[in-house]
């Protein structure tokens, strides 16, 4: 409660330069003691409904510094004052649902908090977009994920009904029949699925991300997309023989779904398209994984989710500081920026190759494990693997070669703009935790 209460503070701040300085290193100092206690021990130190265990962990730690990236990459609200108090308390709002959603260890108050997950991150894309179609973004982003949500909460009433409990670990214990049937598992399963998102169901994403701010896109990318994913990893415990029965179908939709979207990036000009239809990607692997049940899948996944979160999160900058010197995100449009932002061209280079799962990024041991799994499930699968992997690589050399080689548009003369100090320490805080992890693979396989 500790972390609560450090963060409960901050909302009566005077809001100002000084304060928002203060309020990035009071979350700085949050990530570092959490992580200093959480070494300690690993299980209910809050309450009875919330705790911490090898599933959460790393999940809370990503939350606190993808919020702390985000305040500092949204420089520009404070300069231009865009309603920058209002921006700073939604961010602490954000902050304390996410840890919130990811401390509880019951079902009814993970999907209370689940859903309330999604109200800071529509008033950020509403209020603080720069697209006249933001509005009908975020009623096809609120729309997908309501809908689905509320199937859910009637299993949880029929869960609650039979079992007389809705506390995760005892679930898990008892191991029992709680749902049976195709649609009961359709039902518990969507609400996560949207979220991840899976194949056929994504369409809010790439909307979403297009007219959302750069923090909007951030949060959307590296930590509301682990939601779905955590979820599943949460209740696939005590659904175990329906995984197994009706997950077939996902899977094989989930492959498909892989190389399809993989041919979309490879049809797209818009970068911020490319790397949102990316990220569904890497999502429906992850999904496969989750569902097949297997412990090397699941470690992979975990992982997955880490790796991608700094990544997606990093390409997503890298996109916004072309954006604001060449005005577009068209990429036939912003060639030649290696003739005058080399700097930039390093960061690309590093954060499309993170993304390619080239080592030593985290993507690449996560996605050895998944592999493994899925081989051992089948070994037919290889051959969707290996589109799989040559899709993956392709599209993103053609979002490197051709936004940074070329002949350069020389009426964009806001391109000989450099870098910024703020924007350097943004992508080494993106790039080093995610090629460093790998140091701490002991910690992160359990």
């Amino acid at each position: 409660m500790k972390f609560m209460i450090m963060i409960i503070i901050q909302v009566g701040m005077k809001i100002n330069l000084v304060s928002v300085i203060l309020f990035q290193l009071m979350i700085y100092l949050i990530g570092m003691i959490f992580q200093i206690k959480e070494l300690e021990e690993l299980w209910m130190k809050i309450y009875y409904y919330f705790g911490v265990d090898k599933f959460n962990n790393l999940m809370i730690l990503l939350s606190v510094w993808l919020i702390y990236l985000m305040i500092l990459v949204s420089s520009e609200i404070f300069k231009l004052k865009k309603f920058y108090n209002i921006f700073l308390t939604l961010m602490i709002f954000m902050l304390m649902i996410l840890i919130f959603t990811f401390f509880s260890m019951n079902l009814l108050l993970f999907y209370i908090f689940y859903e309330m997950s999604m109200i800071p991150v529509f008033i950020l894309l509403i209020g603080w977009g720069n697209q006249p179609e933001r509005m009908r973004a975020g009623l096809y982003m609120l729309f997908y994920t309501l809908v689905m949500s509320l199937p859910f909460f009637m299993i949880l009433l029929i869960i609650n009904m039979n079992e007389f409990n809705l506390m995760m670990n005892i679930l898990i214990l008892k191991n029992s029949l709680i749902i049976k049937g195709v649609l009961n598992y359709l039902m518990l399963m969507m609400i996560f699925l949207v979220k991840i998102p899976m194949f056929l169901i994504h369409l809010w994403l790439p909307k979403a991300h297009v007219e959302a701010p750069i923090s909007g896109s951030m949060v959307l990318a590296g930590v509301m997309l682990k939601l779905g994913s955590y979820g599943i990893l949460r209740i696939m415990f005590f659904m175990e023989k329906e995984m197994k029965f009706f997950g077939v179908l996902m899977i094989m939709l989930s492959l498909i779904g892989s190389i399809i979207m993989g041919m979309i990036c490879l049809n797209q000009i818009d970068m911020k398209i490319l790397v949102a239809y990316s990220s569904v990607v890497h999502m429906s692997l992850l999904i496969i994984s989750l569902i097949l049940m297997m412990n090397w899948g699941i470690q992979g996944s975990y992982m997955m989710m880490v790796s991608h979160g700094l990544c997606s999160s990093g390409l997503f900058i890298l996109v916004n500081m072309k954006y604001e010197r060449m005005k577009s995100r068209n990429i036939l449009m912003t060639k030649g920026s290696m003739s005058f932002l080399m700097k930039m061209t390093l960061w690309w280079f590093l954060m499309c190759a993170s993304n390619m799962s080239a080592p030593p990024s985290l993507n690449l041991f996560s996605e050895i494990m998944m592999f493994m799994s899925l081989i051992m499930w089948s070994k037919s699968i290889v051959i969707f693997l290996m589109i799989y992997m040559f899709m993956s690589t392709l599209y993103n050399l053609i979002l490197f070669l051709y936004s940074q080689h070329g002949m350069m548009n020389m009426n964009k003369m806001s391109l000989f703009l450099n870098l910024k100090i703020n924007e350097f320490l943004l992508m080494k805080m993106h790039w080093l935790p995610l090629n460093l992890m790998i140091f701490l693979m002991n910690y992160l396989i359990y």
